[in-house]
C-alpha cells in the first residue's frame, strides 16, 4: 500500500516519493516551511522533523546569566569538587617524563643528607665484607703483591759471568769479546738507571694491611656500588618509558578503531543516500 504525503495528505507513488525525516513527501511538497523553496536531499536541513533551507533554518540562542556572587561561588565550588582540572593537568603532562623540581636550598640539603647516608651504608657493607675475607685470600694477594720482577735477576747473571771471565786469563780474541760485552753491559746499566724510577713508581707494591691499601679497596667498592645503583635507576627509567609508550600505543589503536567504525558508518550513510537519489531519478 502506498503511503500518504506528510504535507498534503495525498497518496505518494514510488516515482515521486521522497523518504526523509521519517516521513514520505511528494517532490513538490518537500519545500521550505518559510520561503516554500523546493528542496532535495543535498540542500535541506531538518528541524523538528520539518524541512528548512539554509537561510531560514531556526537557530537556538541561549540566554545569558549574570555572574552574581552566588553564581561565582557555586562555580568555584563545583570546580573544586570535580576532577576536571586534575584530569586536564594530567593529560597535558602525560608523556613528558619526569617533572622538573626547583633546586632550592632545602632540596640541596636533603640531597646532601641522602648522599651521606648512602656513603655510610657503603662503608658498613665494605667493613662486613672485609671481615668475612679468609686467610687464604690474604696470602695469595701478599704473594702476588710482593713478587719480585724478573728483570733484575736476569740482569745480574751477566755481571757474575763477566766477573768469572775477568778472573781467568784469556787470549787477545777473548779479551776483545769481553771488552765488547762489557761495553754492552755498561750501556744497558746506564739505560736501566734512567728508566728504573718511572717503572718503580708504576709497579710499586702496597701492603695488604696498610691504610693506603684499605682506602684504595674501599674507594673501588664504593665506585662499583654507585655504578650499579646508577644502572638500576637507568633501567627503571627505561621501563617507565616503555610502559608510557605501550599505553600511548594502545590509545592510538583504540582511536584508529573508533575512526574506522565512524568511517564505515559514514560510508553506509552515503551509499543509502545515493540509492535514494537513484530511486528518485528512476
Amino acid at each position: 500500500m502506498n503511503p500518504q504525503c506528510a504535507r498534503c495528505g495525498k497518496i505518494v507513488y514510488p516515482i515521486e516519493k521522497v523518504n526523509c525525516l521519517d516521513k514520505f513527501w511528494h517532490k513538490a511538497c518537500f519545500h521550505c516551511e518559510v520561503c516554500k523553496m523546493t528542496l532535495n536531499m543535498k540542500n535541506y536541513k531538518g528541524y523538528d522533523k520539518k524541512p528548512y533551507c539554509n537561510s531560514h533554518y531556526p537557530k537556538q540562542s541561549f540566554t545569558s546569566v549574570a555572574d552574581t556572587p552566588e553564581n561565582l561561588r557555586l562555580k568555584q565550588q563545583t570546580e573544586l569538587q570535580s576532577q576536571v582540572t586534575y584530569k586536564k593537568d594530567f593529560e597535558m603532562n602525560k608523556g613528558r617524563g619526569f617533572s622538573v623540581v626547583a633546586d632550592t636550598p632545602e632540596m640541596q640539603r636533603i640531597k646532601k643528607t641522602q648522599d651521606q647516608i648512602s656513603n655510610i651504608k657503603y662503608h658498613e657493607e665494605f667493613e662486613k665484607s672485609k671481615r668475612s675475607t679468609g686467610a687464604a685470600d690474604g696470602q695469595r694477594r701478599d704473594s702476588q703483591d710482593g713478587a719480585p720482577y724478573g728483570g733484575a735477576q736476569d740482569f745480574q747473571q751477566p755481571s757474575e759471568g763477566y766477573r768469572a771471565v775477568q778472573q781467568s786469563p784469556a787470549p787477545a780474541a777473548q779479551q776483545q769479546q769481553h771488552h765488547h760485552h762489557h761495553h754492552q753491559q755498561q750501556h744497558q746499566q746506564h739505560h736501566q738507571q734512567h728508566r728504573a724510577p718511572g717503572k718503580d713508581k708504576g709497579k710499586k707494591s702496597v701492603d695488604r694491611h696498610s691504610p693506603e691499601y684499605r682506602q684504595r679497596r674501599e674507594r673501588n667498592n664504593i665506585a662499583v656500588r654507585k655504578s650499579r645503583d646508577k644502572a638500576k635507576v637507568r633501567n627503571q627509567e627505561m621501563q617507565h618509558k616503555v610502559m608510557e609508550l605501550n599505553a600511548e600505543n594502545e590509545r592510538l589503536h583504540k582511536k584508529i578503531e573508533q575512526l574506522s567504525r565512524e568511517l564505515a558508518i559514514m560510508r553506509n550513510f552515503f551509499e543509502q543516500q545515493q540509492q535514494q537519489q537513484q530511486q528518485q531519478q528512476d
